[in-house]
């Protein structure tokens, strides 16, 4: 054998050896995120995070499911294993910002994607605190042909009497989220717990009672008994979110704005389901990298596909479908 051929094999081999012998397996990074969510949705997040594994390799993320109404009482328990990312809601943020529970979000061009709309009611003391998934309000759904949607409570009472004299109006009467329309109209500061015990809080609950009293409002009305009164036609008007909108036919049902009380429009209260980054996670820009891919228009666009308003503006709705543009329209100032 040639010799330098056999050196140069042997230098070849040594290198080989010693490169083999000083290599490390890649480190992995680990990322927990909680979730509590539909599975078409669920599997949405599953789909992001493979196409964010793939770019990102090492990343390991686990993906627990944990209850929504629990949560938060977790987050803050000095006893859980905290995750990187979670999801929660809007009104979630002032107690988690005041307890440090959450990391809030740098300046980032991408945020841009969602109307302020939607980003203001996250933001505390000027800091970005959470990034929007989806977002979810009240509105006046009613039967095309019957009747027309009305301008203010007063309208309520001709409605009553063009509807043979009966109920015209059908909601979860006894829910507080449900009452906050018509709790807004009387209220002369932002809700707090101290509202619950207002002025304005006796105020707005006469005002509903009066109604009941008088036969426009079902007495002991649900939300089961109200969908099932306004699906079947006995009552014209049904006050719901977008969760009902697979149930409605746009040929014959309508969707309109709140009518005003008081002088006052209804307002009623814009529910955020958002993401938070945990104050404890130790991948706290990698966390955020992978929200941004979850929250990406492609992905945010197929929730509308199970009737979810997105919170993406690259994802608004076709004008054709009256009720999720509806939605994105109305947002609020």
């Amino acid at each position: 054998m040639n010799r330098s051929l056999f050196c140069s094999a042997i230098l070849l081999f040594s290198s080989l050896m010693i490169s083999g012998c000083n290599s490390q397996p890649q480190e992995k990074t680990h990322l927990t995120v909680w979730l509590d969510m539909r599975e078409q949705q669920l599997e949405l997040v599953k789909q992001a995070r493979s196409r964010f594994q793939q770019k990102h390799q090492g990343t390991e993320i686990a993906i627990d499911i944990v209850p929504f109404h629990g949560s938060k009482d977790l987050i803050l328990s000095e006893n859980t294993v905290k995750p990187d990312l979670f999801l929660g809601v809007n009104d979630w943020l002032t107690e988690l910002c005041e307890k440090k529970a959450v990391s809030e979000f740098p300046p980032d061009k991408r945020s841009g994607e969602f109307p302020p709309q939607l980003l203001d009611p996250l933001t505390k003391d000027g800091n970005l605190m959470a990034l929007p998934y989806s977002f979810e309000y009240l509105a006046l759904f009613y039967h095309r042909g019957t009747v027309e949607p009305p301008d203010s409570v007063e309208d309520l009472y001709r409605l009553k009497v063009q509807f043979h004299d009966g109920p015209v109006l059908a909601y979860d009467i006894a829910n507080l989220y449900y009452h906050f329309p018509f709790l807004s109209c009387f209220m002369e500061q932002d809700f707090g717990l101290s509202t619950l015990f207002s002025d304005a809080m006796e105020q707005s609950v006469s005002v509903i009672k009066k109604l009941i009293d008088e036969g426009l409002i079902p007495e002991n009305c649900t939300y089961e008994l109200a969908r099932n009164l306004f699906l079947s036609g006995q009552v014209p008007l049904f006050l719901t979110g977008p969760w009902d909108m697979e149930l409605m036919n746009p040929d014959k049902i309508g969707i309109a704005p709140l009518f005003s009380l008081n002088g006052k429009s209804c307002r009623p209260f814009l529910g955020i389901k958002c993401f938070f980054i945990g104050s404890a996670s130790r991948n706290p820009d990698l966390a955020r990298e992978f929200l941004y891919s979850i929250l990406s228009p492609d992905f945010q666009k197929k929730l509308l596909e199970n009737r979810i308003p997105p919170a993406c503006r690259s994802a608004v709705p076709a004008a054709d479908d009256k009720f999720q543009s509806f939605f994105y329209q109305n947002i609020g100032p």
